[in-house]
């Protein structure tokens, strides 16, 4: 085992990207069945609580605020079922990595644990500072160049600018914590949240490098999958999709969201296979200078 943990010590930054794409070809099947349960819970819970907020906001019942924050509570629920879908297969693929004999579904029962309350606090943090504020801060900065007299053209820019000023600072701050989906779950770790801000210095360019490179694969998967899917469908069966979508029929609307949710659940878990290697090669070299100190 010390063998192994040198080797992966060792291991240069394209070696370890290398071996994350290896970690998701050995785990497909496990990894695709695991997203698409969740994403069949998410859009259950995203058709019930949308008919609930909707109901309420549509009859008037409910001020404006009172619905925002009912939608704020709906989303940060919905957004809790993806944190815990990444989390229940985080310890799994990093005992896999290091050759520790596991078995997916019993490491699929720990990851659900107390512990979830750390990565849980941090997306929390984030979703109000990237979310809730955010969005109040979008609605009266576009109420001030509404009453302003800009052109709609200047409106668009700086409503553009600040959002993705606000995206490119939300995935800066995450980054430093992203290890907490792995340290939450090793029993030896006190401060799951502090061992993960300590385990990215030094590797946190190389930690972002990769979820760029995990966010080209998606986006380029995803415009290939929807321009096919849009080719096939306007060339074959143009009449049929149109009628369901007047007949506002729910069977075909669940279908068509599990559609269009395909290019996540086929590649939706490569994200997480690559920032394991990371995680795996910052967490041993961490473990390593501590036993050689002790010695």
């Amino acid at each position: 085992m010390e063998e192994i943990h040198s080797e992966i010590i060792s291991k240069k930054y394209s070696t370890l990207i290398a071996d994350g794409f290896r970690l998701y070809r050995n785990n497909f099947k496990n990894l695709v069945l695991t997203w698409l349960i969740f994403i069949l819970l998410y859009n259950l819970l995203y058709f019930i609580l949308i008919d609930i907020v909707g109901d309420l906001y549509s009859s008037n019942n409910l001020p404006r605020v009172l619905y925002l924050i009912h939608k704020y509570v709906f989303t940060g629920i919905l957004g809790l079922i993806g944190l815990i879908r990444v989390c229940s297969v985080s310890n799994f693929l990093f005992k896999e990595y290091t050759l520790v004999d596991t078995e997916f579904m019993e490491e699929f029962k720990k990851s659900i644990n107390y512990r979830l309350k750390y990565p849980i606090f941090i997306s929390i943090i984030f979703f109000i500072l990237f979310g809730v504020i955010l969005d109040f801060f979008r609605d009266y900065i576009f109420e001030i160049l509404f009453h302003s007299g800009l052109v709609f053209p200047l409106e668009v820019f700086f409503l553009w600018t600040t959002s993705l000023s606000f995206s490119f600072l939300s995935i800066i701050l995450s980054t430093f914590y992203i290890f907490v989906r792995y340290t939450y779950n090793i029993n030896d770790i006190e401060r799951p949240i502090y061992e993960a801000r300590l385990l990215t210095k030094g590797f946190f360019w190389k930690i972002v490098g990769v979820i760029v490179i995990d966010m080209i694969i998606q986006m380029i998967i995803s415009i290939i999958f929807f321009y096919s899917y849009d080719y096939i469908i306007t060339t074959f069966f143009l009449d049929i999709y149109i009628e369901f979508i007047m007949t506002q029929n729910y069977a075909f609307i669940i279908l068509n969201s599990i559609i269009f949710d395909i290019p996540t659940i086929l590649i939706g878990s490569l994200g997480v296979c690559l920032i394991t290697p990371l995680f795996a090669h910052q967490y041993l070299k961490k473990e390593n200078k501590t036993l050689e100190e002790k010695m």
